[in-house]
């Protein structure tokens, strides 16, 4: 896959507006709902930050929730991005309707979550590149989730099948997205794992990662914790 014009790749971020009481709860104590709101924004704007850094052959998405919030997600990203609202009952839906807004494009697709802002870029691009030879690459998160899914050649039924009767937010959501490619026979792979920031013991694996959660990297997080933890 070469980077130019003529291969734009699709990334986009799943991300909700930071309220209090919505978010990063998982954090509520030692945070109040306040500051876990707060530190949820701080890990969306270094997310955006990250995608900010690739080649301009992305086309970057904001996939955002609630709908009526799109104004806010349009103050903090740049004019070359584009605001979706989310739709759909659950997170299953919500991922696959972003996916299917776009198949029309027949362009190769990425989304990550909003709560990685320490995710090397390499791992983004790794994923466009192995796509050439797999239908989908997955980022396998710690605790049994994924961070990023790419996708080659979206359809309808595809993601139908990708998403039927997955176990989201468990140790097995995964697992479940496995067992749904191997029984349709596509061809996937795996990344390096990495982590989300839902706990306290995720700040502190943040915190103890050399050389890629440096201030510089992840200015707006950093800052937080390093004022409230």
């Amino acid at each position: 896959m070469n980077n130019n014009q003529n291969s734009e790749i699709i990334i986009g971020i799943m991300a909700k507006y930071p309220e209090e009481g919505m978010v990063k709860t998982r954090l509520v104590p030692p945070l109040t709902y306040g500051q876990a709101a707060s530190l949820y924004e701080a890990l969306l704007l270094d997310t955006i930050e990250t995608v900010n850094k690739l080649d301009l052959y992305f086309k970057k998405v904001i996939f955002y929730y609630p709908e009526k919030k799109r104004t806010y997600f349009n103050n903090i990203i740049d004019s070359d991005w584009l605001t979706v609202a989310q739709s759909g009952k659950d997170l299953g839906q919500r991922l696959g309707n972003a996916f299917l807004g776009f198949k029309d494009s027949k362009s190769p697709m990425i989304i990550v979550g909003s709560d990685s802002p320490a995710l090397p870029c390499q791992y983004l691009t790794d994923s466009t590149a192995l796509l050439q030879d797999n239908d989908i690459v997955l980022g396998p998160t710690e605790d049994g989730g994924f961070y990023l899914i790419a996708i080659k050649d979206i359809s309808r039924s595809f993601i139908e099948e990708l998403f039927k009767n997955i176990r989201w937010s468990t140790s097995d959501t995964l697992n479940d997205i496995i067992g749904n490619l191997n029984m349709i026979k596509k061809r996937f792979t795996l990344i390096s794992k990495w982590y989300d920031i839902d706990t306290a013991q995720d700040i502190k694996k943040f915190l103890s990662e050399p050389g890629k959660n440096n201030f510089d990297e992840c200015r707006k997080t950093s800052l937080f914790i390093s004022k409230y933890l």
